[in-house]
C-alpha cells in the first residue's frame, strides 16, 4: 500500500473517531445521542416488567425546545441503581431521535441521600447544594457532558433532571461554581 494511501486512511480514521464521540449513556438512555425512531408503543402493564427494547408508554406534550416529551420504559432494569428501578422516566425526544433531556421521578421521599451518593459516584461531587429545609433538599452537578439537578420534596418524592451540555456551557457553570464568592456587605 503506498504511503499516501496509508496517510489518507489514518487521517480518515482519526477524523471519524474525533467527530463521532459516543453519547453519554445514563440509565440506559443515550443522553445527547440518538435512539432509533420511531420508538415502539407499549402498555403500562408491559412497562411494569423488564422490557426488551425502549418503548413509549405515553406521549405527554410538545417540548418547548423542540420534539415531544414521552413517558418511557427503558430496558435492563437490573443494570439501574436501586432508586431508579421503579421510577417514572420522561424524556424529550426530537424527531430524529436525539435525547435532549430526561427526568426520573421516584415516589420515595427519603431517597435523597441514596440518590445523591449514586449521582456523586458517577459525576463527582455536587457543585451546588443549597441549604435544605424540612420540606425539600436539592443538589446540582455540572460536567462538560451533562447537567444533573436533584430535588426531593416531602410528600411528593424525588425528581432528577439529566440534560446534555455543550462543552462551553458545562465548563462555564463548573468554573463559576468553583469560583470563590466575595463577601457581601451586610447593609446597602
Amino acid at each position: 500500500m503506498p504511503i499516501r494511501s496509508r496517510v489518507v486512511g489514518i487521517a480518515l480514521c482519526v477524523a471519524c473517531a474525533c467527530g463521532g464521540a459516543r453519547p453519554l449513556e445514563v440509565l440506559g438512555l443515550p443522553l445527547g445521542g440518538h435512539v432509533h425512531m420511531p420508538v415502539r408503543q407499549c402498555t403500562r402493564e408491559e412497562a411494569r416488567n423488564d422490557v426488551q427494547t425502549l418503548c413509549v408508554i405515553d406521549k405527554l406534550r410538545a417540548a418547548q425546545d423542540g420534539g415531544q416529551v414521552y413517558s418511557l420504559a427503558v430496558p435492563d432494569r437490573g443494570k439501574r441503581p436501586e432508586w431508579a428501578v421503579d421510577a417514572t422516566i420522561e424524556a424529550n425526544l426530537l424527531n430524529d431521535g436525539e435525547v435532549k433531556w430526561f427526568n426520573v421521578q421516584t415516589k420515595d421521599v427519603n431517597a435523597y441521600d441514596v440518590i445523591e451518593k449514586s449521582i456523586t459516584h458517577r459525576f463527582g461531587k455536587p457543585l451546588y447544594i443549597p441549604k435544605g429545609s424540612a420540606i425539600s433538599r436539592d443538589a446540582e452537578w455540572y460536567t462538560p457532558e451533562v447537567q444533573v439537578s436533584l430535588a426531593c420534596v416531602q410528600k411528593v418524592g424525588c425528581y432528577v433532571h439529566f440534560s446534555a451540555n455543550d462543552n462551553a456551557k458545562g465548563t462555564k457553570k463548573q468554573e463559576s461554581a468553583k469560583a470563590p464568592s466575595r463577601p457581601r456587605p451586610i447593609s446597602p
